[in-house]
Formats: C-alpha cells, structure tokens, sequence
C-alpha cells in the first residue's frame, strides 16, 4: 500500500544540479513529537533547514512532504544534492539516546518510514541495503543514518546506535521481521547497588555479554553515564516517576563505564543485561 503524503510545501531546498539521488538519509527531530508540530519549523524560511517528509507515532501509513523527490531538501550540508531525507518526529530525549527496545515502541513510525524508504528506493533504483559510513560517505548506494554522513553531513548523531535499522529494511522489503527476543537478566532485578565515591560516580567494568546498563532509582532524579574510551557521548538518563532505563553500551569502549550519580535522590540501582 503506498504511503499518503500530506503536502505541506517548505522554501528550504534546491536545485540538485547534476547530481541524482544515491542514498536515504534517515533524520530524527528530537524535539517535534508529531508532523504537525514539525511542518511548522520546516515551512519557515527562516529555519534553513527542512527534509523530502516525516514520519510520526500518532497517524499510520502518513508521512508529510516537505520537497519534493527532484529537489534537494536542506538536511545533510554538503550531502543533499545526492540524498532523500526522511525525519522521524521524536521528543527532546529521544531519538540518539533510545535504546533499541524504544525505538521498536515506535512500531507505526517505523512502518511509516519503511513504506516511504521503499517507494523512493523503488523509483531511484537504491538498493534495500544498510551503508557503513565509509560507503555512505564513498558513493555507496543504500540506506543510512545521518550521524553515517560525518563532518560532511553536518555532524549529527541521529538516529543513534540503538536504531533497528535492520528492522527498517525487513519492513520496506516487505519482510516480517522476527518478533524480538526478550532480555536476559544476569542479575536480580536491579539487585546490584551502586557504591559511590566522594565526587558522586561510580566505576563499573563491564561484563563481556552486557549489550545495556539498566538503571532505576525509587526515589527519582537524574544520572549520567560515561562509556571510557567509546565514541559515544555522556548522556543523562532521567529516572523519576520510578522509571528504569536502558542505556546501550558504548561502542569502542575499554571497558569501563562510569556513572554520574551526584543527582539522584536516592540509591541507584544497576543490572547488566545482554540484548540477543
């Protein structure tokens, strides 16, 4: 079934020049929670910045298109004559910092997406492939994230290392992708406590099975989490209303994960579990 686009004209784009379209760029808003919401920055000219449509986790089969397929939207700097660009409309928190697990909860977005990817893959001929960023930045044809682009595409981190993306290319392929297998505790249930030092962090060497560090904290407040030696940026988690967290591993880490407990109001509770 082909995706309703809902128009929504922005003045941000261009020409593509010589160029044609080799990849598909796949953007978050972290900040716009629906099109709705989104179509208002993207139509103002004053933004700079717009993207071909988006996706949101309200309204199935529904995508807004901000440019058209023959003109390049203003998404990835030096990258747009040669990209389409479709946005997921995600809160502030959201976004880079989900875990897999969250982003699978955006079942209608993904869906959304999935249907909008393969249309333009079908008419542009790109393959329903997942590009490493040395091919999307090499003139490799497929998919990717914007963070997959580097300096070049601006320097962004969306959609984030816990983004299914295989999950994405099962669906516009027209796959059904497997249900998810559960995670396996290795701990009881946050039944390992942190010990703090005086400057407020904790130290913990990370098991070699340990796809995420689960946090929680009955008595709320916020934590940080630092994966020594890994890519990935110090995050803060937010674990009020009795909430727990899942927060992926870093890539590239030596091994040592610190967490930044200074602002919890209570005991923070930790269990490392493997995602299969």
């Amino acid at each position: 079934m082909a995706i309703t686009r809902i128009q929504a004209p922005s003045p941000n784009s261009s020409s593509r020049g010589s160029s044609t379209p080799r990849i598909i760029v796949l953007h978050t808003s972290q900040g716009a929670t629906t099109n709705q919401n989104l179509a208002t920055w993207v139509c103002d000219p004053a933004s700079q910045v717009s993207y071909h449509v988006s996706v949101d986790n309200t309204t199935a089969g529904v995508c807004y298109e901000y440019v058209t397929r023959g003109r390049a939207s203003w998404s990835v700097a030096s990258y747009n004559p040669v990209a389409l660009n479709g946005c997921f409309c995600t809160p502030a928190s959201g976004g880079a910092t989900w875990t897999r697990d969250q982003w699978l909860a955006q079942d209608t977005a993904l869906a959304s997406m999935a249907q909008w990817v393969a249309e333009e893959a079908a008419r542009a001929g790109i393959p329903l492939m997942a590009l490493t960023p040395a091919q999307a930045q090499g003139g490799g044809r497929g998919v990717c994230q914007h963070s997959d682009l580097g300096a070049a595409g601006g320097g962004h981190t969306d959609c984030g290392p816990g983004f299914p993306m295989d999950v994405l290319i099962s669906l516009a392929a027209g796959d059904t992708p497997p249900a998810p297998v559960p995670a396996v505790m290795y701990e009881e249930e946050l039944g390992m406590q942190l010990i703090l030092g005086a400057d407020g962090k904790a130290t913990l060497p990370i098991p070699k099975y340990a796809g995420h560090l689960r946090l929680g904290c009955v008595q709320g407040g916020t934590v940080n989490v630092e994966w020594v030696g890994s890519t990935a940026a110090t995050q803060t988690y937010d674990l009020n209303g009795k909430q727990r967290v899942d927060v992926p591993c870093g890539p590239g880490s030596n091994g040592l994960c610190v967490v930044y407990a200074g602002k919890a109001l209570g005991p923070v509770g930790a269990a490392w579990i493997q995602v299969n």
